[in-house]
This record gives structure tokens, C-alpha cells and sequence, in this order.
């Protein structure tokens, strides 16, 4: 077991050595709706409200070939619902996307990117002015895609379009979860 596990480190490590490290910025706008904990693709109905976000991230990128690669990277959000009364909302997602390369051989600079994301979310809002705040925690699933552009050779833009796929509530008030379907615009910068 314990060869098994240091061989995992050392894969795992070798990574990170060959691949390209990052760090970026994002600012998000979402369609958020409520639905029941566990539900699967349940936040296409139903009634929405708009938030915007701010998302900050590091992480690496590794090219396997002249076509395909992938990244890694872990992000930190912050949010707010817009209009309404006092509302906050702070996330921590890991994100693991496949790379397509769209720029032809020799070259990794536009590529098209499918992934995955998931984390902890924690939401606080007032549902009345004379009210308490609502607290709860979820943990959620989202399907990612987007394209991802060199700007040049230390910069990149990133449009992404992030799905939820389902939340589990684990914690907090109520009985519901929140759903976002977001559009994130960001910069990436390579070192």
C-alpha cells in the first residue's frame, strides 16, 4: 500500500513539474435557482435570479501531444445576488479540464476545454428586512466548457460556460440548495 501511494505522489508531483503553472481571475454572471438537494439537472426550470462573481485561481496545465492536454487548478469565488436584500455567497472548487488544441501542429495557444468542478459553497441571505440571515452549506457537481485564447506567450482569456449537473445540501437552514448556471470571462497569467 505504501508503494502504491508513493508512486501515486511521485505521478502525481512529475505533473507539476513538466506542466505550465498559473494563476487567473474571472469575473462571473449567473442564473441562480432553488431546487431540492440531490436533484439532478434541476436547475434549467423554473424561476431565476441574477448574481455576478468574482473568481480567483491557480493551477497547472500540461500538454500531452500536439492535440490534447489537460489542467488542473483550484479557484475561490466570491458573489453576490443582485438587487434584493443583503446577500453573500464564497466558494472553493477543484476543476479538472480536458484540452483541445484549435491551433494546428506546433502550436498550444487556442485551445477548446470540457472539465469538470466541485467544492464547497456557502450561501447567506435575508429573506425579509426584518428577518434573520438563512445560512447553508452545499456541495455541487458542474459540467464545464469553454474556449481558452493566448493573448500572448504569459496570458491567456478564458470564456467558460459552467452547468450544474447536481448539489448535495450538507449543512444550514432550510431545505433547498441553489443552482447557478454561469458565464465566466477571465485572464490567466503563465509562469
Amino acid at each position: 500500500m505504501k508503494k502504491i501511494l508513493l508512486l501515486s505522489l511521485l505521478s502525481f508531483s512529475l505533473f507539476f513539474v513538466q506542466a505550465k503553472m498559473f494563476v487567473g481571475i474571472d469575473g462571473v454572471y449567473s442564473a441562480v435557482n432553488s431546487s431540492d438537494s440531490g436533484k439532478f439537472f434541476s436547475a434549467y426550470s423554473g424561476k431565476h435570479v441574477y448574481a455576478w462573481g468574482i473568481s480567483a485561481n491557480i493551477g497547472s496545465e500540461k500538454k500531452f501531444n500536439e492535440s490534447f492536454g489537460s489542467r488542473f487548478f483550484v479557484s475561490a469565488d466570491y458573489g453576490q445576488i443582485i438587487g434584493g436584500l443583503p446577500n453573500h455567497n464564497i466558494k472553493a472548487n477543484i476543476n479538472v479540464d480536458l484540452l483541445f488544441n484549435l491551433s494546428g501542429k506546433n502550436s498550444f495557444k487556442n485551445k477548446l476545454f470540457i472539465g469538470v468542478s466541485s467544492g464547497y459553497e456557502r450561501y447567506q441571505f435575508r429573506i425579509d428586512t426584518a428577518g434573520d440571515f438563512v445560512l447553508f452549506g452545499q456541495i455541487p457537481l458542474y459540467g464545464r466548457a469553454g474556449f481558452s485564447f493566448s493573448i500572448s506567450e504569459k496570458t491567456m482569456f478564458d470564456l467558460t460556460i459552467k452547468l450544474p449537473i447536481v448539489a448535495w445540501k450538507v449543512n444550514g437552514d432550510g431545505e433547498g440548495i441553489f443552482n447557478a448556471i454561469s458565464c465566466q470571462a477571465g485572464f490567466k497569467f503563465l509562469f
